[in-house]
């Protein structure tokens, strides 16, 4: 079985109708699938509805994610992988500690994370849509 853990920029462009929603929505269609998604994209995904004036859409969205997705909490073990990314990635190739945070959930879960962000390219566990 297929686990993807879906990055913050996926569930953007599902729900903002943007230009990979069509690659989103056939890995969202894959019925052999786990469909995994960081508690920190959750905000994430708050945070950029709310600052593109989407405050009403905020609690439907989420409610959405949380139904089609199984939360991955952090964890000692994820945060500890993350701070180990950040330490070696941040400085070569400026990713965020979230990114990072999002990454080891990902390794954690047994997962491939699927993201727009050329970032993860640091991340042998990581498809670039």
């Amino acid at each position: 079985m297929k686990r993807y853990l879906l990055d913050t920029f996926c569930w953007l462009e599902l729900f903002t109708n943007g230009p990979k929603k069509p690659a989103v929505k056939r890995i969202l269609a894959e019925t052999d699938a786990t469909i995994l998604i960081s508690s920190l994209s959750l905000a994430e995904v708050s945070a950029r509805l709310t600052s593109a004036g989407r405050t009403a859409d905020v609690h439907h969205v989420l409610s959405a994610i949380s139904t089609r997705a199984t939360k991955v909490e952090i964890d000692e073990s994820i945060a500890a992988k993350a701070g180990e990314y950040w330490a070696k990635f941040h400085s070569k190739q400026n990713i965020g500690l979230i990114d990072c945070v999002i990454a080891a959930s990902a390794l954690a879960s047994d997962a491939i994370v699927v993201t727009g962000d050329p970032h993860f390219k640091a991340f042998a566990n990581a498809i670039i849509l």
